[in-house]
């Protein structure tokens, strides 16, 4: 019993690690991003707020929707390995766009 609890506090210590550092980067992602909008694409400071808002929010309402596909109909490694490739063409592909 005492090894499986100091396994569960291990992955929990890790699972609290990996998000804070998640959301710092994302933080710092959208600081970046402000001034990068305001000074490259000459946005007005409010335009460029409410379009990171919008990213910000598409991006938390993609873990629901995932969530909820996995749960409903498809299963968990089906919506997990989609959401991998998709997160890993993307990148590639707005690359080979612009």
């Amino acid at each position: 019993m005492g090894n499986l609890i100091s396994t569960i506090s291990k992955v929990c210590y890790q699972c609290l690690c990996n998000e804070t550092f998640e959301k710092i980067g994302t933080l710092g992602a959208s600081t970046n991003l402000l001034v990068y909008l305001t000074t490259i694409f000459n946005m007005k400071s409010i335009t460029a707020t409410n379009l990171i808002n919008v990213f910000n929010g598409t991006c938390n309402f993609g873990t629901l929707a995932g969530a909820f596909l996995s749960d409903t109909y498809f299963g968990r490694y089906k919506v997990l390995g989609a959401a991998s490739i998709s997160s890993f063409l993307v990148p590639i592909i707005s690359c080979l766009l612009y």
